[in-house]
């Protein structure tokens, strides 16, 4: 087992890096790839790297492989799959797809073509937010077959670069595939991917390269000055006049976007594939809190913790992510509904013990008390938490980051309140971030130093933009539609885009982009949230609507077995309706978590209130997880059946999770759950006993 958390289960691939297919037995709903990249290789290669996993962190299209972790492979109990410690990893969403030209369809016109608009719209979504991707080719593009459809998966971004935020690098990308403009180092820009899809085609239709040399110096050569040739092949002359258009020397003849190649293949601009053109996410322009941040990182002698502090939007998770993508020895801990309790504590002792840096300064005493608690939990948990804590703490110094900490369940939350002087009295780095309306550490954590994320200013803005949109894009018009109905938080300015995007103000054809200022969907724009939300649920089928209903009522997340069992289908198909919801925009990328969350509060709030007859809903969802999830969240069925009005019930399962807690000695969490259970309509013999246990 890697990391005491990853169990390899075969091989999926192998190039620079080799991939493997394993169990995350911290996630069990689904499995995961792990791109390996060997321990012994130039720090250039490492840092091509992470800049892939941080680039696809930022990329948010169904076509684009999700990563989900990076991290470094320091145990290996299972050395078999001759996998090096040392090496350095990116898990990734399994799609166990084929390489392009070893898929047996992409002879195939119709097959070809539905294969060639999919690349054309992750394309133009790189483009269109600023990113050229460099290296396209066949091998960068996994094919597997959904429905009889072919689906694809654009792959290995490590070339890839965004035009404004990094460093532009010099002739990069296989040479096969290269534009004769960046080879005669030229002013280039999105188009030399163009010129790259080209050649992808050329070589699917005529199983060559347009140059019968393998020679580099003899390729570049063609590259540049060769008209090449296009014999009669299976393809019909309209395709064809695409890749030949694609392929066209001088990058003004050539297609100017991806939009103009959709729009030779017939295809209609409506919202299931404008739908997928969301900007990539960029980091807002914070340099006041990036450079109060980094003063306190530079500050070897401060116990302060740090609270980076905004409601929903804010930008708090883009602040401390920039921070994880450049500090070298940081942890970032995400809230994880889908764990709580024991299990998401232990979880987070993992995502610190096996740190690379970390775990190689620890001794193996504390080594082998993290494993023994992993096994099994101590009575004295909290205890020994402390100790294994203090271990730590006194023996490196790092970052840890811990976002949306006030979303956590209660007891992770108020085990790590406990823990977090540990770290400060050793002057580890704590960064917290947190949502004023779900709560506030400040009064539970000493020292505590908080900044508040503002609105952005009218500069910030116009730099977000520019970062976000390519120039082709109406920039002005769309400032101005932001200032009078966004409310100038990133996430608020995104979801005026995404809100742009659905209704067709951003309207888009072969020509490029521009704002279709039609009044009544301004009006829309105009209106409450509740209207475009309406817009976005209104093409739901009854069966989607079901789902998304018992999401809504859920405080945890919950993945697509559990939603089978509860809906009393396939999960094949809860996979399939979950996918579905994620390309409607009403859910996260499923891919990534397994589990289902939607793409914001304000979206589940609202089909939340649209369950009628609640305390009835509430009744029946909770005697369907009691009577068929026997090992689901006892604090969210407690609550089920407290919104159900059946408090007895809650009872039941609330003080037998207050015995769990006592048993463990997380005496402080035991006393929430006894002081909330005071608050329901209880008989006095449970409120003696409460009380009673309350007064130990």
């Amino acid at each position: 087992m890697i990391n005491e958390r990853y169990i390899v289960k075969k091989i999926l691939g192998e190039g620079r890096s080799k991939v493997f297919l394993c169990d995350d037995i911290d996630f069990p709903e689904k499995d995961v790839a792990l791109k390996v990249l060997p321990s012994k290789v130039p720090e250039e290669e490492i840092n091509i790297f992470r800049k892939e996993y941080f680039t696809l962190q930022k990329l948010e299209h169904s076509n684009i492989i999700n990563a989900i972790e990076l991290g470094t492979i320091v145990s290996d109990s299972s050395p078999e799959q001759n996998v090096e410690i040392g090496s350095k990893y990116i898990t990734m969403e399994v799609f166990e797809g084929k390489e392009l030209l070893n898929f047996k369809g992409c002879k195939n016109e119709n097959t070809l073509k539905s294969i060639l608009i999919q690349i054309c719209s992750v394309l133009y979504y790189l483009h269109q937010s600023n990113y050229i991707y460099y290296d396209l080719k066949p091998e960068n593009i996994l094919v597997a077959e959904k429905d009889g459809q072919p689906v694809i998966k654009l792959i290995d971004f490590g070339f890839a670069r965004h035009i404004i935020d990094d460093k532009i690098p010099g002739i990069t990308g296989t040479m096969q595939y290269i534009a004769p403009e960046l080879l005669k180092k030229e002013a280039y820009d999105q188009r030399i991917d163009l010129y790259s899809l080209g050649m992808l085609l050329y070589r699917i239709i005529y199983d060559t390269f347009p140059f019968k040399t393998d020679n580099e110096l003899k390729i570049l050569k063609a590259q540049i000055e060769n008209e090449f040739e296009f014999p009669e092949s299976n393809f019909s002359d309209e395709f064809l006049n695409i890749v030949k258009k694609l392929l066209v020397k001088n990058p003004a003849e050539r297609y100017q976007s991806c939009l103009e190649v959709l729009s030779d293949l017939n295809v209609k601009f409506n919202n299931e594939i404008t739908n997928q053109w969301m900007p990539a996410k960029v980091s807002s322009d914070r340099k006041d809190t990036a450079a109060i941040l980094k003063k306190y990182l530079e500050d070897v002698k401060s116990s302060e913790v740090f609270s980076v502090r905004g409601t929903e939007g804010a930008g708090k998770s883009t602040v401390v992510e920039e921070i994880y993508s450049t500090v070298p020895v940081s942890i970032i801990i995400k809230n994880n509904n889908n764990l709580s309790g024991t299990t998401f504590l232990k979880f987070i002792v993992k995502q610190i013990i096996y740190n690379e840096y970390v775990y190689s300064r620890l001794n193996k005493v504390t080594i082998e008390k993290v494993e023994h608690l992993f096994k099994e939990l101590p009575e004295n948990l909290i205890d020994e938490l402390k100790i294994i804590f203090t271990n730590i703490a006194s023996s490196c110094r790092f970052t840890i980051i811990l976002d949306d900490i006030n979303k956590y369940d209660l007891f992770t939350y108020d085990t790590l309140i406990t823990l977090i002087p540990i770290l400060q009295v050793n002057k580890i780095k704590v960064i917290l971030t947190e949502d004023p309306d779900e709560g506030d550490v400040s009064n539970k954590v000493h020292n505590l130093q908080t900044i508040n994320l503002s609105p952005l200013t009218d500069q910030q803005l116009e730099l977000l933009i520019n970062r976000s949109l390519h120039s082709s894009f109406p920039k002005k018009e769309i400032k101005n539609l932001i200032l009078l109905y966004a409310d100038l938080l990133p996430g608020g300015i995104r979801t005026s885009i995404k809100d742009m995007l659905l209704l067709n103000i951003l309207k888009y054809d072969k020509d490029g982009v521009r704002l279709n200022e039609d009044e009544e969907a301004i009006e829309l724009l105009k209106s409450s949230q509740d209207e475009i939300y309406k817009i976005r649920l209104k093409d739901i089928t009854d069966t989607e609507n079901k789902l998304i209903k018992i999401i809504s009522a859920l405080d945890v997340t919950i993945g697509a077995n559990a939603l089978s069992i509860l809906m009393d289908i396939s999960v094949l198909d809860t996979d399939k309706l979950l996918l579905d919801l994620q390309k409607k925009e009403i859910l996260k990328q499923y891919t990534i978590t397994g589990t289902a969350q939607f793409s914001s509060d304000g979206l589940k709030s609202y089909i939340y209130s649209l369950i009628e007859a609640n305390e009835e809903y509430h009744l029946k969802l909770a005697v369907n997880i009691e009577s068929t999830l026997p090992d689901f969240n006892k604090n969210e069925l407690a609550r089920q059946y407290e919104l159900a009005k059946e408090d007895e019930k809650c009872y039941s399962i609330l003080i037998e999770v207050a015995e769990e807690a006592e048993n463990i000695s997380a005496f402080s969490y035991e006393k929430q759950i006894l002081e909330h259970l005071l608050t329901l309509e209880l008989n006095e013999d449970k409120f003696n006993l409460i009380k009673y246990k309350l007064a130990i």
